[in-house]
């Protein structure tokens, strides 16, 4: 429309003749608008994004030899300097209830540093070796194509992904013991991986959190028998020692549900679950 077209005269106009002429031009603008464009599918999917490069960190103990002090009874600034001068990429120090040094360090090659070293410089002679638990990490994938597969061969083919033990879980069914597919493999990592390559398999790997620990006399939880002070209970009823008698019920001795004591809980009650504290797992 020409802008000649858009003069009016106001003083003949009344208000229904303003809003007719409101609404042509918006009728009119309207027809010029763009036609949005289809939406189109892309063909092949967005590939994964690689995962990021973790450091292996590793915890040491170092405990001093042929003393009769603890490292912990020594200066603190002086042992400080001292693991400093070995290397600086230490993470965390803490001191354990015997008087020991449990470091982690960022890599593994700075874990060498310290076993190599045999003396704190100005203190005292050293010993330093890797923590037998901490250094590990487990976790489950499943791999139902490794079932007839010895678990020695899977440990020496996995190797090179830093596995350092294998475990395939197991069930009884009507008696005969049958592999689930699940295996517990243990990581040399101090991350857990979020997937692992089995030959042409690409799997993905899932936290491992053992069953809290029970005990078989009382069945509390978070304790064991050696440490029991209760009274003993069956598993199945949550009454004393009946054998040979059936149980007459079926009663959970830490959440009171009908299931066996030997069953997971869904809600435990929080005066038995307090000290169960989650399987490290990073």
């Amino acid at each position: 429309m020409e802008p000649s077209d858009y003069w009016y005269d106001l003083e003949t106009l009344n208000v229904a003749d303003i809003c007719n002429i409101g609404s042509l031009d918006i009728s009119e603008s309207s027809k010029t608008k763009k036609k949005k464009r289809p939406y189109q599918k892309f063909s092949e999917e967005f590939p994964e994004l690689p995962e990021t490069v973790q450091n292996n960190s590793k915890f040491i103990i170092i405990t001093a030899k042929n003393s009769t002090k603890t490292i912990s009874e020594f200066s603190c600034f002086a042992v400080h300097r001292a693991l400093n001068i070995i290397s600086k990429e230490i993470i965390s120090i803490s001191t354990l209830r015997d008087g020991n040094l449990l470091i982690l360090v960022k890599t593994k090659d700075v874990a060498e540093k310290f076993l190599k070293t045999d003396r704190l410089h100005g203190i005292c002679e050293i010993v330093a070796k890797y923590h037998e638990a901490l250094n590990f990490v487990k976790g489950i994938p499943y791999a139902p194509y490794l079932i007839n597969i010895p678990e020695a061969e899977i440990k020496a083919e996995l190797k090179s992904q830093n596995v350092h033990d294998v475990f395939k879980f197991t069930r009884t069914n009507e008696g005969v013991i049958k592999p689930t597919g699940v295996i517990l493999v243990t990581f040399d990592l101090y991350n857990l991986p979020s997937k692992q390559d089995i030959c042409w398999h690409t799997v993905k790997v899932r936290e491992y959190i053992p069953n809290p620990m029970r005990c078989k006399n009382c069945q509390k939880l978070g304790h064991t028998p050696k440490f029991c002070k209760n009274t003993a209970m069956c598993c199945t009823c949550n009454l004393p020692p009946h054998a040979p008698t059936t149980c007459t019920r079926t009663e959970c001795a830490n959440c009171a549900d009908k299931h066996p004591a030997s069953s997971p809980c869904a809600k435990p009650k929080s005066s038995t679950s307090s000290n169960n504290k989650p399987y490290r797992q990073k």
